[in-house]
């Protein structure tokens, strides 16, 4: 799930914000879609990831801002 996503059509930003965004499809398909990673990178987040009564590990979100073919859903 992505919080913004801006179109881009030949290259140029269109104006269009779409938000939020649900990715769907076959992950490696998203992945080798990828044609742009930026330089910036922004995380956040401190919680926690267990099975509620041990085990547990640290977990944010967050990464850098991709260009992707993608599907919507």
């Amino acid at each position: 799930m992505v919080d913004i996503a801006r179109e881009i059509k030949d290259g140029k930003l269109t104006g269009k914000i779409y938000s939020p965004i649900v990715m769907t499809g076959y992950v490696p398909d998203l992945l080798k879609s990828i044609s742009m990673i930026s330089d910036e990178i922004e995380a956040g987040g401190t919680g926690y990831c267990g099975k509620g009564y041990k085990e547990w590990v640290k977990v944010s979100d967050g990464g850098p801002y991709i260009k992707a073919r993608i599907r919507l859903g």
